[in-house]
């Protein structure tokens, strides 16, 4: 904790709950027989979603893939992700890295950009076997048994900041799991009223537990 803390200032609840959840990784008590750990941070803007995440694959000693979700906010974009079927040009490859990193931290960042298709018909069958299985050549299978996947948004930074000014860490993000959880559900924001959690079968991915608001920056 004290190490993560040293590496993302002003973020000292999130750092210390993201701490314990990469102790219990290394101790093997997050990990289950066939789904990998999964992650989720929102909130606030360019205060530390992504650097956390790339933070915990250090802490990990994993290598870290990045996957900026603007660049697969179409549908064929999103298919090249996973291997794309007949029909489809060919592009990057996340089961084809999985198979060469089947350790790695998998980060979908700003994932309210991108195509709605990759989380309803594409991640949640992988989450859910514990195998990413490729498009096009069946025979390429990856386990995702060892892999943590972390997806960051900003969604929901008007509620945190406002809850932020209310009550500490724990008591955001215990109001903020039943919001993004219980219906009636909390929307993106003001300009994109949907969010991944629209999908029951994301929710049902990533537990509670799970979730961790990212705060306006702390005074120094």
């Amino acid at each position: 904790e004290t190490w993560l803390q040293s590496r993302l200032v002003g973020q000292p609840g999130a750092v210390a709950a993201v701490a314990r959840k990469v102790r219990a990784i290394r101790d093997g008590v997050v990990a289950s027989r066939a789904g990998p750990a999964v992650f989720y941070f929102y909130g606030v803007a360019g205060v530390g979603k992504t650097r956390l995440a790339e933070l915990m694959a250090e802490a990990l000693d994993r290598p870290r893939i990045v996957l900026e979700m603007e660049s697969y906010s179409s549908e064929e974009d999103a298919n090249r992700l996973f291997g794309a079927p007949p029909g489809y040009g060919q592009g990057y490859c996340l089961v084809d890295e999985l198979l060469k990193r089947p350790r790695a931290v998998v980060v979908f960042d700003e994932i309210e950009k991108a195509h709605p298709s990759i989380f309803r018909e594409k991640l949640h069958s992988a989450l859910s076997a514990g195998v990413m299985r490729h498009k096009r050549d069946r025979t390429k299978v990856a386990t995702l048994r060892d892999v943590v996947f972390v997806f960051t948004t900003n969604c929901f930074e008007a509620e945190v900041v406002r809850l932020a000014g209310e009550c500490d860490y724990d008591c955001v993000r215990d109001a903020m799991a039943a919001r993004i959880n219980d219906s009636p559900r909390l929307v993106c924001s003001e300009t994109r009223p949907t969010t991944p959690f629209d999908d029951a079968s994301l929710r049902s991915r990533v537990p509670r537990t799970a979730q961790f608001p990212i705060l306006p920056l702390a005074p120094a």
